[in-house]
């Protein structure tokens, strides 16, 4: 859920908001199988039921609940809310700083934002992490395999390898038209 785009709240009428008001502020939309959902840190946001997602984020157990259906928790109560840590996290300004395309993509571009981008590739491929970022290297609709200096790794679906930023050159090889992912710092931030 993002806020609407017709009128973002401002502080004073995001303090007043309790319980289901919070979904009049947000717009709802139902992703298509295989796209790509960007969602800034600030933006209250939560998913709806019959999604598998590829969530690429800053290692974190922190979440402010604004809103929660009338959920229980282990307990039999009601899981707590966080209105006031939330309505200090939420960003107003919806705006996030440009950031250079990357030079070096391999396949389709899917995200680029201040702190990392994702592309989707498909079939065989050749490159070198020339010591820029970490990679995280996904199969997603067949085995994927990957060699970098003698080393063999054979991906199942929904698993992912971490490269290390100085790793040799490497290989991947999938299916024409299976895509895979690789995952990595944005530009300038390595």
């Amino acid at each position: 859920m993002l806020f609407r785009s017709e009128g973002r709240p401002d502080p004073e009428q995001l303090a007043q908001l309790q319980g289901e008001d919070w979904l009049a502020t947000v717009r709802r939309f139902r992703p298509q199988g295989g796209s790509w959902v960007n969602t800034p840190p600030g933006t209250i946001h939560a998913l709806g039921p019959g999604l598998l997602v590829f969530e690429v984020q800053q290692s974190s157990d922190l979440t402010y609940r604004v809103y929660d259906w009338g959920r229980m928790g282990l307990d039999g109560n009601p899981r707590p809310l966080h209105l006031d840590e939330a309505r200090q996290a939420i960003s107003l300004s919806g705006v996030e700083p440009k950031v250079q395309t990357p030079t070096d993509l391999l396949g389709q571009l899917e995200i680029l934002n201040p702190f990392f981008c994702v592309e989707t590739i498909s079939g065989p491929t050749q490159w070198s992490p020339q010591g820029h970022s970490v990679e995280l290297l996904t199969a997603l609709e067949s085995e994927v395999r990957i060699r970098s200096a003698g080393q063999d790794w054979v991906l199942a679906p929904g698993t992912t390898l971490v490269v290390p930023a100085q790793a040799a050159d490497l290989r991947c090889d999938s299916p024409e038209g299976h895509r895979w992912l690789r995952v990595r710092l944005a530009p300038g931030r390595n």
